[in-house]
């Protein structure tokens, strides 16, 4: 992929835990916010699951984790040591760094370049959590749910397969359309490799994490399509959804804030093509976000209007007592019929402050600041880009 962050490099998301296997329940899922947190997974479904296609390799990977040794985060822990070494021995090998001498940039690149495994990781546990959430809420058969639920959670293997040959093609492509801004001018060919290398998979990750949001776009309005039970009353079932799809909308603006922290340079953001660069990313994950959750937004509206219907119907037929009594100067009831007035417009009061849409006020809150992040950064290196 051609990416505008220099040194040629890419962004991540922050992440604080992947949880284990994908046998096992979501327990406590945290990013940096609450965007995507689960208090307490329900059981998983007890049916076989249906496997309408062969897994890509970063599932497999993902589950090689899963199985090895030890709890996740310390496999991920070792990726980490293992891309950093090479993010920071390219420029050994090339000659423009001292053996032992650490770059903090370089340090960031290899970290995110594994961060973002461990995003994808938790993205699968999230989108299958949401699912098991969901599910009870719905008309589905346990043959569909088994589908949806390994669909939703699962990178087909040959687009996969598609994406991590290509990946290394769009980054040589990206070094040979702009050496100098890609920072590999003098890179002899075995440091140019590894660079190429490590660089090539988070290309490969990054598309791979596009792919599936927008195969998820189509999935999760077709779960929540089916779904047969709402309680605006009872609203957090409907919400799990939203932390997988606002999870993966901070992912995707995160790019751009990691190309501003990692890649600092004055001219970016006085530059119209890496502004556009930034909007789409923000544009992308903004859609990824809300897009899936419209239709639950307008059935959320159905009912509220429903409920609030019933209520003034009630209204309607208490004030309609309260004026035949009124005018049959018959005040024996006026007291009664005072108190059912009151707590009539009351209900009309709740119902009236009843959400609609369906994601809480938290995940909405962190998915807002991740937006204001990669604008304020903007603004800086415009305020910057003046002076410099």
């Amino acid at each position: 992929m051609v990416c505008p962050f220099r040194h040629g490099h890419h962004g991540s998301i922050a992440l604080s835990r992947v949880l284990r296997g994908p046998t096992r329940p979501l327990h406590s899922a945290e990013m940096a916010t609450d965007v995507v947190r689960a208090d307490q997974a329900p059981a998983e479904a007890t049916i076989p699951a249906a496997r309408p296609y062969a897994p890509s390799w970063l599932n497999i990977l993902i589950d090689w984790i899963d199985r090895a040794p030890g709890p996740a985060w310390a496999a991920y822990v070792v990726l980490g040591l293992i891309a950093v070494v090479l993010s920071v021995g390219q420029g050994w090998l090339a000659g423009i760094a001292k053996v032992g001498e650490v770059s903090l940039v370089q340090v960031g690149w290899g970290v995110v370049t594994i961060a973002f495994i461990a995003a994808v990781h938790l993205f699968e546990r999230v989108a299958e959590w949401a699912f098991d959430t969901v599910r009870p809420l719905t008309s589905l058969t346990d043959e569909e749910a088994a589908r949806l639920r390994y669909e939703l959670a699962t990178f087909p293997a040959v687009p996969g397969a598609i994406v991590l040959v290509a990946a290394l093609p769009l980054t040589l492509f990206g070094y040979a359309t702009d050496p100098v801004a890609s920072g590999i001018v003098g890179y002899p060919p075995l440091a140019l490799a590894v660079r190429g290398a490590y660089e090539s998979l988070f290309t490969a990750v990054l598309l791979v994490l596009i792919c599936q949001a927008v195969r998820q776009l189509r999935l999760v309005g077709r779960i929540l399509d089916r779904i047969t039970r709402i309680d605006l009353f009872h609203p957090r079932p409907l919400y799990a959804f939203s932390r997988l799809t606002g999870g993966i909308g901070i992912a995707l603006i995160m790019v751009v804030v990691m190309g501003f922290i990692l890649a600092p340079s004055p001219t970016q953001a006085t530059n119209l093509y890496y502004a556009l660069w930034y909007v789409g990313f923000v544009g992308f994950g903004v859609i990824v976000f809300v897009v899936p959750l419209l239709g639950l937004h307008g059935r959320l509206v159905d009912e509220k209007e429903r409920l609030q219907a019933e209520a003034d119907d009630r209204l309607r037929s208490v004030l309609a007592e309260l004026n035949r009594d009124v005018d049959g100067l018959d005040l024996g009831r006026a007291d009664a019929l005072n108190k059912t007035l009151g707590s009539v417009l009351q209900q009309r009061e709740v119902l009236a402050r009843l959400p609609t849409w369906p994601w809480s006020t938290t995940t909405l809150r962190a998915f807002v600041s991740a937006i204001l992040l990669p604008l304020a950064l903007f603004l800086v290196q415009r305020a910057l880009g003046q002076f410099l």
